[in-house]
């Protein structure tokens, strides 16, 4: 499955507010050097990698630019 990039704004209720930051999902395939150009790319304060996990919902990577 291709990623998939979201637009978020965290910590409000209101578009345009708050925390703006990206999510990619999913991100199993990517390398570390892919996830960080994504993020330089995104140019967001954070991103957020969204990668499958056998012990959890969810493993999550955060990179910033």
């Amino acid at each position: 499955m291709k990623p998939q990039v979201y637009p978020v704004d965290a910590f409000t209720s209101q578009p345009f507010r708050g925390n703006s930051a990206g999510v990619v999902f999913p991100a199993d395939n990517l390398s570390e050097a892919q996830m960080q150009l994504i993020a330089r790319e995104l140019g967001h304060s954070e991103t957020a990698f969204l990668l499958h996990s056998d012990d959890s919902d969810v493993r999550i990577r955060y990179f910033t630019p």
